[in-house]
């Protein structure tokens, strides 16, 4: 296989890349079952997707994410070949995200080993393409604020039955109290009862 010439930088990468890197990963057999298993061009798909949220680096696609990526493709395209009042409809939920990962998820645990192999491959493949494009890339995760954590579980306990994560009265007096012992009766006292008047004036 011939190498291309141009090698892409910054994000850019072009088709004949893309279809290099997939030769060299995928024999021509399975390409084939490839095709016919998939909707979206081959490059198409293993592109880096572009970063709606900012100037961020997309993260690299793994093999689940081309699927529901292939099948949002397969959705959008049967709407649009239906013209009828009921498809119009439905084009609202089939484009929203949250829709479209639900059957994706739905249809994945459904599918062959086979087929999950498929992905597998194009997740190598797309791998590859995304070092290609973004050679000092590294994946950096948002950690969230501790603030929020800590109000998060403080509104789930009071939410719970536990006494000591519901409010204290405002009656209620929590100033320390001096831990005072039992009260006995006075020695002296004691010793004084058990004298005898013949002691008293021994002692006198």
């Amino acid at each position: 296989l011939n190498r291309p010439k141009s090698i892409p930088f910054k994000g850019i990468i072009s088709q004949e890349t893309i279809n290099y890197v997939i030769r060299n990963i995928i024999d021509r057999q399975t390409l084939e079952k490839i095709n016919q298993t998939v909707v979206l061009p081959l490059h198409q798909l293993i592109a880096p997707s572009k970063n709606r949220r900012g100037h961020q680096i997309p993260r690299p696609q793994n093999s689940f994410v081309l699927y529901r990526r292939n099948l949002s493709a397969v959705i959008n395209k049967t709407n649009d070949a239906t013209n009828n009042l009921a498809s119009n409809k439905t084009n609202d939920a089939t484009n929203n995200f949250k829709f479209i990962s639900k059957e994706a998820a739905k249809n994945w645990s459904k599918e062959s080993n086979e087929v999950k192999q498929f992905y597998e491959l194009l997740a190598d493949c797309a791998k590859q393409v995304h070092n290609m494009a973004y050679s000092h890339y590294s994946y950096k995760p948002k950690h969230k604020k501790f603030k929020y954590h800590f109000k998060v579980l403080k509104s789930s306990l009071a939410s719970q039955d536990i006494p000591w994560a519901c409010p204290f009265p405002k009656n209620l007096d929590t100033r320390k109290k001096s831990c005072t012992s039992p009260k006995i009766t006075s020695p002296i006292i004691e010793v004084d009862r058990n004298f005898t008047e013949y002691d008293k004036k021994v002692w006198s």
